[in-house]
């Protein structure tokens, strides 16, 4: 998973590699985006309040949109939920364009790759911290999910 700038060039902040992702016991991962509790200088270190068992990467600017970038590896061709799948449904956003793409429109094709990846399909919301330290990602989820009603 990466964090980058969503501006041409799409400058990496931070990346974290598979082999450094954290699962959960049910072989789940959680990503935490935040800003560095010592300061916007230091993109290194995890907050020590993050859990053990999830995987931190930094957010940069305030200023400039983040765009997130999950690599997913080429699956195995009986594999019908994958992001190749998604592609081949329709499901695309054209980040080419030179502006970022309306949210109306990552929305749509979101919920389009929802369908065809299913289960596989990663999902985020923003979340306040002590929302996600009194009930982990299931109490940011639920928060979000309570506020769509």
């Amino acid at each position: 998973m990466c964090n980058n700038n969503q501006r041409t060039p799409y400058p990496v902040v931070a990346c974290q590699a598979d082999q450094f992702t954290q699962l959960d016991d049910q072989g789940y991962y959680t990503y935490v985006l935040s800003e560095p509790e010592s300061g916007r200088g230091n993109m290194t270190g995890a907050p020590s309040w993050l859990p053990a068992d999830a995987t931190w990467l930094p957010w940069d600017s305030r200023t400039t949109p983040n765009i997130l970038i999950f690599r997913n590896m080429l699956p195995d061709a009986s594999f019908s939920h994958s992001v190749q799948t998604a592609i081949q449904a329709g499901c695309v956003v054209d980040n080419q364009q030179g502006a970022p793409p309306s949210r109306e429109e990552i929305v749509k094709e979101g919920e389009c790759a929802h369908r065809v990846m299913d289960e596989y399909y990663p999902q985020a919301v923003y979340c306040n911290k002590q929302v996600f330290l009194n009930g982990g990602w299931q109490g940011c989820f639920a928060l979000a999910e309570s506020r769509l009603q």
